[in-house]
């Protein structure tokens, strides 16, 4: 897609414009609840939510340093992320860590 294309900076409104005459190199999906979508290297993109809440976890190098739950939710592993998320008094202050920087 060109340095025009304004789904860059806008995926949501650039929706209807792309079913009505797709962008060349421009490809369209929706993605729902439970599916893992994968991008490989150099793969631009830009994602617009269609729900009122979604959760996504995106990863380069290396997740050692993030908190558990964040590293559940990058290996899909959706038991312990639900276990981590139960209610306990620890929740909250999971919930505010912080994941670092890229290792």
């Amino acid at each position: 897609a060109g340095a025009a294309f304004e789904g860059w900076e806008d995926p949501c409104g650039a929706i209807e414009s792309l079913l009505q005459a797709p962008e060349p190199g421009v490809k369209l999906c929706v993605q729902h609840a439970g599916e893992v979508l994968y991008f490989g290297d150099d793969v631009e993109h830009s994602t617009c939510s269609l729900s009122a809440f979604s959760l996504a976890v995106g990863a380069q190098g290396h997740t050692e340093t993030w908190p558990a739950l964040l590293r559940a939710a990058n290996r899909g592993d959706l038991k312990e992320v639900q276990q981590l998320l139960s209610p306990s008094p620890g929740l909250a202050a999971a919930l505010r860590q912080r994941a670092g920087r890229y290792g």
